[in-house]
């Protein structure tokens, strides 16, 4: 353990949103090579700093702050994809999804891992999904309405 590390990586970390790709860790390593020797591979760091640091697997991974994740925990993702579409128009393309995500990074692991299509089916009462396009349109069903089911 080195809780010196782990909080300079949970800084950089939250410097950047709170969550970032798991490739953001040699980034880290190079911007801080004072910590490269005792930081080794990025799982067992972060499992040995599970207090602060959270990682989530699968593609190259989701390197997160406990912090960052409490606050995704109070926030609603329908919620908020939602709120989202009443803002920026009532349609989006399903291929455009980057943009929700890049205001709301908390929710992007949650929905990915359920799948996009899923996701939306389970808050069929005010989102709906059109297979037009090439991937597909996320459309608002009722802007009045609000959800209720989560990721």
């Amino acid at each position: 353990r080195n809780p010196e590390a782990a909080g300079a990586l949970a800084a950089f970390v939250e410097e950047r949103g709170g969550a970032v790709p798991g490739s953001f860790f040699g980034d880290f390593k190079i911007e801080n090579p004072q910590y490269a020797e005792c930081l080794g591979r990025l799982k067992p760091f972060v499992q040995a700093h599970q207090d602060i640091l959270h990682f989530e697997p699968g593609g190259c991974g989701v390197l997160s702050t406990v912090a960052f994740q409490s606050r995704a925990a109070a926030s609603n993702p329908a919620e908020d994809l939602v709120a989202f579409l009443e803002q920026n128009g009532p349609i989006m393309s399903a291929g455009d999804i980057d943009k929700f995500y890049a205001e709301f990074r908390q929710h992007r692991a949650g929905i990915a891992a359920r799948g996009l299509r899923s996701f939306i089916k389970a808050n069929d009462g005010v989102l709906g999904f059109d297979e037009d396009g090439d991937a597909g349109l996320i459309f608002l069903k009722k802007a009045e309405a609000r959800p209720s089911s989560e990721v």
